[in-house]
Formats: C-alpha cells, structure tokens, sequence
C-alpha cells in the first residue's frame, strides 16, 4: 500500500510539472498552442476545379431541346435527367447537366463524432507531427504545441466516418515530407469511403493561441438514384442496379488533395433504403474515376406494379468531375397512346383532344365542331360558343387577376407553374385542369408539327402535333383566333373576334399580377410557343384545352 501511495504521488507531479512547463512556455513566447474549429462543422461541395473550362467542356446549352429517354418495353419509357446538386447555373442538355463558370457552394454539417487527422508540415516541407480528432471531442485530444514565429502547413482529412481514418503513407520512410506523403484508401465505392481534405498554409505564428478553421472538400463524386414512378400509377420495387467504370481503392496526394492512381475496378450495387412505392431515393454512393463521361448506370431488375421489367435499362455516358454531387433522375412514364375518343397521353401527360366545349366525333380533323367556348381567366364560364353565339355569362371588361382562380397553388410564380393545382374557378370537368406553362412546353417537347394550315376566317385550319413516340398519336388546335379589347385601362371595351381561321391561342395558368401567358401559332410559327401579354390579357378571351390532373 505504501508503495502504491508513492507512485500515486510521483504521477501528480510529473502532471503538474507538465502543465506548469506548458503554461510557462506559452507566457514566455516560446509556443503556439493549436485549436481545431469545426465548430460549423460544414464541407465545401462545390466543383474543386471550377476553372479554366473553355466553351468545348460544354456542350450545346439549347434548353428546348427534349431530355434523354430510354423505351423500357410496349408499356413504358424512362426520361433521364443527370443534375449536379448545388449549381449555381445548370442546363439541361439531354441527360448532362453542369454547371456554367462556376458551381455554387453547397455546405453540409458533418457528423458530431466524425473523425479527421491534422498533420503538420514544417516550412521546408519535412513531417512535424499530426494528431488525431473527433467531432465535438477535440478536448480528448493531446494538446497541440508548435513553435512560435515560423510557418506551417496545415492538412486535414477525413472519410467521414466515426470508427475509420486512414494513416498517412510516405514513399520514402527515411524522407517523410509533404511531397512524399500519400493516403491510401480502400472499400471506396463498396463502402462509401468519402475523402476530404484541406490545407491551409500559414505565415509565421506569433500569437499565443492559434485556431485553425477548416472547411473540408470532396476528393471524390458523389451520386444518389431517384425513380419517379408516379405517372404510371404503380408502386416499384426496390431494383438491382450498379453503377460501372468504377475503382474501390486510390492513392491521394497529401500535398494537393488530387488521386494519384485507382486501383480495383468495381460495379458496386446502389442501396435503396425503402421498397413499394411510386417514388424510390437510393442511398448516395462514391464515384471514384476520372472527370470523363464514361460512368453507365445499369438496372438488371425492376417490377413496376406486378410487371416485372426482364431486360437490363443501361444508362450511359454519365459524366463526373470529381469533388461534385449528382442526382440521376429517372422518371418512368407510360409510353404514348389514344386512351378514347376523348384524351390521348403524350409524354407522359393525359390531354383532352378538344377545346373545351367542343364536341367533334373525329377530334383530329379540323371542322366547326371542333370549336370551342371562349374564356376570359379567371371564370369557369364562357362569354361566347366557337361560333361567337352568346355564352353563358357576359363580357367583363375588369376582369379577374387573382391567380387563384386558374391555378390553386399558392407558391411563387416559378414553383406554381412546375406544380400546379386546379384552381377555384378552374372550368375543365373532374380530373383535368387547365395546364401550366410548363406542361405546355412538355408536349411540344414530346411532339413534332405533322401539318399547319392558316386561311382567314375558316373552320378547317390549325395545327397538329404527332407524338416523337409514336406517330398514330397526334392531337389538333384549330385556329379559333381570340376574343379582342381596346382602350388602355379597365374597363377594357369588348371588340369581338380576331384571327379565326389564321392563329391559334390556347390559355395557360400562368399569371402574376401584371401578366398572363398562352401559347400560340399562326403562318408565321413553325410550332406553337409561348407569348405573354400584359394585363389587358386577363380581359380577353381564349380558348382553353384541359390537361389531366387535380
């Protein structure tokens, strides 16, 4: 027991004396203590060369142009977006989207406990020391001593897990220096080992106490796999797939961050956490490749409802840059057909093949019948037939400008149209509504112009569209003209029709208080496009063409 008692005693002084050796040097000048800050706790996703591009790493920023589509069978097609998460500016060309200049800065928390190493090089280059850390428990790390008045390299990593953090390697052990150290990394795209790094270089510390603040980039790409199913109206199972041209082991330079070499080509299975419903998200996954377009995404099983898919859905030239996120964004749609003798589905969408009130026995072929009523926005009433007889209420020359009425969702302008709603005086029957801007612009994407034909004051023009899918399916605007105002303020006097026989003028939802939108073609359109007037437009009248939805 004595000697217990004395070897007790001896730890607490060598403690003290320590502690007093350390307070000692940072009062006389001598030493830097050195404090991690992850107190944001945040990592920089944005493209780690997101520089010196030319206008050949872009490819055509046409946004009319129709997203990438792959046929799955008789019954189903797949439309393929590749989205880089965080852009500041993206276009969508077919199924590669990038950012132009520059990408956005995208911060994410990293996890209370996540471990990093900090290693510390001398101004000459040659190892100091390094230390290791967790999240939120970096008092449980020695303290961290440097001397006063020189300068350091500072580099930090993590793969982002609690329990694993890779050691530094040199290629000469005898010369351990900055540009010999190396990290090598196993399990990357198995395991989801996702590298960070930084590296901060500082002048000569001259300060008592110096906290390093840290911010984290992305050695590798990330990518996740998002299937929409909800236009075929069937819950999918939880799918086989991978993602090929990929490496499970890499060397990186500790000096600059940059993979040295990939080892171990692996097609690792992407993990969908859930199953059984219209919408899936995987787990996301680690890319670990080159900056190229070689990446092909592959799914060897699928059932959509009870329909089991038996032929393998490739998805190719998928391109990473490293150090970016990616969503694959498949939306599966039922491939192009005439339902009945009164809606056909384009593109995924279900459009009426009339204008409302009309009611032609052969909706493709231009005729009187085929005219419908003529709507001012806002009411579900009509103020004249296609044949200008009188309609079922009277002009209003003030006119309705809550959007409301046409489009119930409540949002902004940008996210009401992507995600419309039937408004409360929206006049198409039970399960259709009046189309937005952007549906509008998904069926002109989906279809070609089969034939236009203009006359003044006729019946038997307009235009038709005929599906890119299919060519039996097509649907026809007649050229019904528009309801016309004058005078410069409301009440706008009523001046009848125009354009019968030479424009076609179908509304749209899309309002703000100050304009409306519809889309148009006459002799001098190749396809119908979109045109927005000011708000006189709300006191007109149009005709209106119901698309599927609630």
């Amino acid at each position: 027991m004595r000697n217990l008692f004395f070897l007790v005693l001896l730890i607490s002084v060598c403690l003290n004396s320590c502690k007093k050796k350390t307070a000692d040097d940072l009062i006389a000048g001598t030493q830097t203590e050195i404090r991690m800050n992850f107190s944001t706790s945040t990592i920089d996703e944005q493209d780690i060369i997101a520089k010196n591009n030319t206008e050949d790493d872009f490819d055509n920023t046409d946004n009319s142009l129709p997203k990438q589509s792959i046929d799955i069978n008789d019954d189903y097609y797949m439309d393929v977006e590749w989205i880089e998460e965080g852009a500041k500016n993206t276009i969508n060309n077919n199924i590669l989207r990038k950012e132009v200049n520059q990408a956005a800065l995208v911060t994410r928390a990293l996890p209370s406990g996540t471990r990093y190493k900090l290693v510390v090089f001398n101004d000459n280059g040659t190892f100091n020391t390094e230390r290791n850390y967790a999240i939120d428990s970096e008092n449980n790390t020695a303290t961290l001593l440097l001397d006063r008045g020189k300068k350091y390299t500072f580099i930090v990593y993590s793969v982002g897990s609690t329990t694993d953090l890779p050691n530094i390697t040199f290629t000469n052990s005898a010369n351990r220096t900055l540009a010999t150290a190396n990290v090598n990394v196993t399990n990357v795209a198995t395991n989801y080992v996702d590298f960070m790094y930084s590296k901060t270089e500082v002048d000569p510390l001259d300060v008592a106490v110096y906290t390093l603040n840290t911010t984290l980039t992305h050695s590798f790409s990330g990518f996740r796999v998002y299937i929409d199913a909800r236009q075929t109206g069937y819950n999918i199972a939880r799918p086989t797939s991978s993602l090929s041209s990929n490496f499970n082991a890499a060397s990186i330079s500790l000096a600059t961050g940059a993979t040295l070499t990939r080892t171990t080509s692996v097609a690792p299975n992407i993990v969908f956490p859930t199953t059984n419903a219209r919408e899936l998200t995987s787990n996301y996954s680690i890319i670990n490749t080159v900056s190229d377009n070689t990446k092909i995404y592959t799914i060897t099983a699928m059932t959509i409802g009870n329909s089991p898919i038996t032929n393998p859905i490739v998805v190719p030239n998928l391109r990473a840059r490293q150090g970016t996120r990616y969503t694959l964004r498949l939306t599966l749609r039922p491939q192009d057909a005439i339902l009945n003798a009164n809606a056909v589905r384009i593109g995924g969408q279900v459009w009426q093949r009339l204008n409302i009130g009309a009611n032609s026995a052969t909706p493709e072929n231009y005729g009187q019948s085929t005219f419908g009523g003529y709507y001012q926005y806002g009411y579900n009433q009509y103020i004249r037939t296609g044949t200008m007889a009188a309609g079922q209420k009277a002009y209003n020359g003030t006119g309705r400008t809550a959007v409301a009425y046409w489009n119930g969702n409540p949002a902004a302008i940008a996210i009401r149209d992507r995600a419309p709603r039937k408004g409360t005086a929206d006049p198409c029957p039970a399960g259709f509504r009046i189309p937005s801007e952007s549906e509008f612009q998904t069926l002109i994407n989906n279809t070609n112009v089969q034939n236009r034909t203009f006359a003044n004051n006729s019946y038997n023009t307009g235009i038709r569209l005929v599906s890119k899918r299919n060519s039996s399916v097509r649907i026809m605007f007649p050229a019904q003209g528009n309801i016309t105002i004058g005078g410069r303020s409301t009440p706008y006097v009523y001046r009848g029709l125009i354009n019968r026989g030479t424009a076609v003028r179908v509304s749209t939802s899309y309002a703000s208080s100050n304009v409306r939108s519809f889309y148009v073609a006459n002799s001098t359109s190749n396809q119908m496009v979109r045109a927005e007037r000011n708000r006189s437009v709300y006191v007109g009248a149009r005709p209106v063409r119901c698309i599927q939805g609630n």
